[in-house]
């Protein structure tokens, strides 16, 4: 693969949900035995998106993004992104 122009990664962002779920609150709601979810799936905490979507999650990343490198949208050219679902 030939890269025409060279190119760098000028900052990085992160979002997730505001609503944390612990494996025991998902056993709850789901009728699972205590220590099942945590035991096949190694998780102990994950995120749930509620109120927000993930095109929102995306722009709370870029700005984060941004304001880590000290730019502004309009110095970008391209913008590379990355989810688990989408809107």
């Amino acid at each position: 693969m030939h890269i025409a122009q060279p190119f760098n990664i000028a900052g990085v962002g992160t979002a997730v949900p505001e609503c944390l779920v612990t494996s025991e609150e998902l056993e709850q709601t789901l009728g699972l035995p205590k220590g099942w979810s945590e035991k096949y799936s190694g998780v102990r905490t994950r995120y749930h998106a509620e109120h927000e979507t993930n095109s929102q999650l995306a722009a709370q990343a870029l700005r984060q993004a941004l304001d880590r490198a000290g730019l502004q949208p309009k110095d970008l050219n391209v913008v590379i992104s990355a989810a688990a679902t989408y809107d």
